[in-house]
């Protein structure tokens, strides 16, 4: 994971929506310094449970918010149908 990448995509999630730092740690239950750190890129390894919580805020996946994709939102594999001859 690289921590600058995470921290400039929540900051850029964060003021697409207007919102404060304040805001997002009073939402997700932070604090305003735990917010900054992570924007700042100075958290090496944030918690998973506070990643899920931003990707579902800002409704984007997690491997956009760590740099691994430059597509906010996850592709949703398409279910796979049985065939008649998948069922043998």
């Amino acid at each position: 994971m690289q921590p600058i990448v995470l921290g400039q995509r929540i900051r850029e999630l964060r003021e697409q929506q207007g919102m404060s730092q304040a805001a997002l740690a009073r939402t997700l239950g932070a604090s305003i310094n735990a917010i900054n750190m992570l924007e700042v890129g100075s958290t090496r390894a944030p918690h998973i449970d506070r990643l899920i919580a931003i990707a579902d805020l800002f409704n984007v996946s997690i491997d956009y918010l760590v740099g691994r994709t430059d597509e906010p939102r996850p592709h949703r594999p398409r279910p796979q149908t049985r065939t008649a001859a998948s069922r043998d």
